[in-house]
């Protein structure tokens, strides 16, 4: 899903969950503000499960670090590291707000807001102990619907950001970063490709001209391998591998590999390899597993060969 496809959603969102508030005829009396679902503490919630007729999205902490989240898709092997966003959301969500609470409504009421029989669940794991809410089944093929009901059979008015962002998960909240730390953060880079083995050192930083020059001769700007180096930089992701997740083909065998480092310490590194069927793959010390790249990787496997070799 692209951005605008993305905003679109959200635009929709809003305007179905005013929607809502505007049609509303029965249910408590008073303006829509927020009311608290379900309350509980950031540190007491564990993971977040979001199920409908397409997809199953889970979010959850890292056992061994809280601070990092995992994002699982589907039935895909392996879960992805978490973005920003999806810190956001996860935290957000202690404790549970509403924008409005309807009460316990008749079935009629509750079939027509789409809760009768749905599939859509949001469930959450509070300290060991999991909290189901039915969430209204889709009433269009593009409008989201806003309405939970809580186990004790209370409904409620959800805000407009919470299901579209757990729809496009796979879009909006997987970390696709290869590094967390930008061009220029480092002053010096080493080539491994085969027997061959070459340090490099970096000067200057974006927006600036950033200038490339081998270690042994810092004074003579290497340009082939600033190029190179650009271009290794600037690799796109086409599809994240989960953690644990083996490549198609197998493991994959490895081409070139390069270390970035800041004042004689590696700040991380950059593994590129070629799967069993053909494809190329690179792994990082940020992704959590392989990371299946877009085409034109055989001309820059084939530079490594030259910039790793010196000649």
């Amino acid at each position: 899903m692209n951005a605008r496809a993305v905003l679109l959603q959200v635009v929709l969102a809003v305007l179905a969950l005013v929607a809502a508030v505007l049609v509303w005829q029965r249910g408590s009396a008073g303006l829509p503000g927020e009311v608290t679902v379900l309350e509980f503490s950031s540190r007491a919630l564990q993971r977040v499960r979001f199920d409908d007729e397409a997809r199953v999205v889970e979010l959850f902490r890292d056992e061994r670090n809280a601070e990092t989240l995992w994002v699982r898709l589907g039935e895909k092997p392996g879960e992805l590291r978490g973005n920003e966003m999806a810190k956001s959301l996860f935290t957000g969500l202690a404790p549970l707000k509403a924008i409005r609470a309807l009460g316990v409504q008749d079935e009629k009421k509750l079939e027509e807001m789409g809760l009768t029989g749905s599939p859509r669940k949001l469930t959450l794991t509070v300290a060991g102990q999991q909290q189901v809410l039915t969430l209204g089944a889709r009433q269009g093929e593009e409008l989201p619907n806003p309405y939970a009901r809580r186990e004790d059979g209370s409904v409620f008015l959800l805000g407009p950001s919470l299901v579209p962002q757990l729809e496009s998960a796979a879009a909006l909240l997987v970390d696709r970063r290869m590094h967390t730390f930008e061009l220029g953060e480092f002053d010096a880079f080493v080539v491994f490709q085969g027997a061959n083995v070459r340090s490099f050192v970096v000067k200057g930083a974006p927006p600036e001209p950033v200038t490339v020059a081998p270690q042994q001769t810092p004074e003579a700007p290497d340009e082939l391998a600033r190029a190179w180096l650009d271009r290794v930089w600037r690799l796109p992701p086409r599809d994240m591998l989960g953690r644990g997740e083996e490549p198609p083909g197998g493991e994959p065998e490895e081409v070139f590999r390069v270390e970035f480092k800041r004042g004689g310490r590696v700040l991380g590194q950059l593994t590129v390899a070629r799967g069993g069927e053909g494809d190329f793959f690179a792994r990082t010390e940020h992704t959590a597993g392989w990371v299946r790249l877009l085409s034109g990787v055989d001309a820059l496997a084939a530079m490594a060969v030259t910039v790793a070799a010196g000649n």
